[in-house]
């Protein structure tokens, strides 16, 4: 049963009434095959017989739009109650063909033509909304308003044909603060940057070195670890160990990463995170508040446990430490004083990962509380008020109650009817790694992400830009984000913020 079919019984069953609807394709949704061809069925309802409905496509080069197909809602009603109302279905499938053009994305919308009236019908970003507003004792118009699309009544649809290349040639990934001031990083030279990082901050030759030297050579007040998939960031299965230490409050974390670079599998990666198999190297972050000029710290080592100066985590190649760590972590490198300001640890999604299926207490759940202490323990590190406010919102302002449950339906209250954009773009592509970053780019709002720069556009120029896309920026993480419904979401929310002029511009 297609998800159109599926609707129509639900709607005869008497579970939604809208006046005028489209419930079908959901905003956002992705097609595949040749474009050219595809067919998409749009549907929805109306509270009339015979009403003509047109469904209209976006023409970005006529700047205009144009009928795609035409029907009428139907004689007899699908939905028939004497308290509810009637309700007649309608539906019609369309191919949007040149539309497309090369952008992988097409909007569209539906007409009805009710004697002198035009009515354009509310659209849905997810009509799951409904069925538990429903549940939840609302009433269909009540539903109905709730879950309405943010930016009905046009829906923004994705070609899965059209992706970047996988051809990533112009060195797109991780490098934003990867090479900073014009400093000297190629240590086959000799001296180099990252040599006079690691001895500014007198880092251990080995990872046995550094145990000794961190937070882990002390009597702990905080001690957590945790084993998963990192499945929206590196694509690396990891072992994830922090403590605090109970007399200097200083508080290191190392983690293990293993399976292989920007391969997405996550069942061998944490099986291997597990056993400790296919080890691909070890990061670890310290946190001294004593240390002014270096208060958080990074070091890497490879998989025999020694100290390298470039890691690699993507097709790339390796990139030098520490900039590639800010890329993520945030912060800035000073060459002249081989220093970091405004670096941060970062708090633990459990949204955001994959767990084991097979080894019983490697599961989500039976990690919970681990990962309560692992986020508690990130609070300790001076981390910044959009960081603690989310993870207070995580654990409904209870981090500090043991087995307090991570709340994975918390959005911040300042993205109030914005959740879809928050929760299809934002949350798994953006919220990793702009959280750290400094005043409007952590995204804490959605005022600060729709006035980027003062300019909705330069987001989606970020994104969508002729094969130059540096967002998002890291290798794994643009992949999926062209595969899901993130790319169509994040143009309608910029089209929303900036104007109403359709712009379904999203070039891989």
């Amino acid at each position: 049963m297609s998800v159109n079919q599926l609707k129509k019984v639900l709607l005869m069953a008497g579970i939604l009434y809208l006046a005028a609807c489209t419930w079908a394709p959901e905003n956002g949704s992705n097609f595949s095959g040749n474009s050219q061809v595809i067919s998409i069925n749009v549907g929805g309802g109306y509270t009339k017989p015979s009403i003509p409905i047109r469904v209209e496509g976006y023409d970005m080069g006529a700047n205009n739009w144009v009928v795609l197909g035409n029907t009428v809602t139907s004689v007899d009603p699908i939905l028939d109650d004497p308290v509810k109302g009637t309700l007649y279905g309608w539906d019609v499938n369309v191919v949007p063909g040149a539309l497309w053009d090369q952008d992988g994305l097409v909007q569209i919308r539906a007409v009805a033509t009710d004697g002198a009236n035009t009515i354009y019908p509310v659209t849905f970003d997810d009509f799951d909304c409904v069925l538990e507003r429903l549940n939840a004792g609302d009433t269909y118009t009540q539903a109905g308003a709730a879950c309405a699309s943010y930016n009905m009544p046009i829906l923004t649809l994705g070609d899965l044909g059209a992706l970047p290349s996988t051809d990533y040639s112009d060195n797109r990934f991780l490098e934003a603060r990867t090479t900073p001031g014009g400093a000297d990083y190629d240590c086959d030279n000799g001296g180099c940057e990252q040599l006079e990082y690691n001895n500014q901050i007198n880092a251990p030759g080995t990872f046995n070195g550094w145990l000794l030297q961190s937070a882990f050579s002390e009597f702990s007040s905080h001690a957590a670890s945790a084993q998963y998939y990192n499945a929206y960031d590196l694509g690396f299965g990891r072992n994830m160990n922090c403590q605090r230490g109970a007399f200097s409050q200083r508080v290191s974390c190392y983690v293990k990463n293993h399976g292989q670079v920007v391969v997405d599998d996550h069942v061998t990666a944490i099986a291997d995170a597990i056993s400790g198999a296919n080890l691909v190297a070890t990061v670890a972050m310290d946190y001294d508040p004593a240390d002014v000029a270096n208060t958080v710290k990074f070091y890497a080592y490879n998989s025999a446990g020694n100290i390298v100066t470039d890691v690699a985590l993507d097709n790339q190649g390796a990139k030098a430490m520490p900039g590639v760590c800010l890329n993520c972590h945030g912060g800035y490198y000073n060459a002249n004083t081989n220093s970091i300001s405004d670096a941060y640890f970062l708090p633990f999604d459990l949204d955001n990962y994959q767990y084991s299926t097979i080894v019983a207490n490697k599961s989500r759940s039976a990690q919970e509380e681990s990962f309560r202490q692992l986020n508690q323990i990130v609070t300790l590190t001076n981390a910044p008020t959009s960081m603690t406010d989310i993870i207070d919102g995580w654990y409904d302002n209870n981090l500090s109650t043991p087995n307090q449950l991570f709340n994975s339906e918390y959005v911040p209250a300042s993205w109030t009817d914005y959740e879809t954009v928050y929760n299809e773009v934002v949350k798994p592509y953006c919220r990793t790694c702009h959280i750290a970053m400094d005043g409007y780019r952590d995204w804490d709002s959605f005022s600060e992400l729709a006035n980027y720069f003062n300019s909705p556009s330069f987001v989606v120029n970020l994104v969508c830009n002729n094969g130059i896309t540096r967002m998002p920026h890291a290798e794994l993480t643009l992949n999926k984000f062209w595969r899901s419904r993130g790319r169509a979401h994040l143009v309608g929310f910029m089209q929303k913020a900036g104007s109403y002029t359709p712009t379904n511009s999203c070039t891989p």
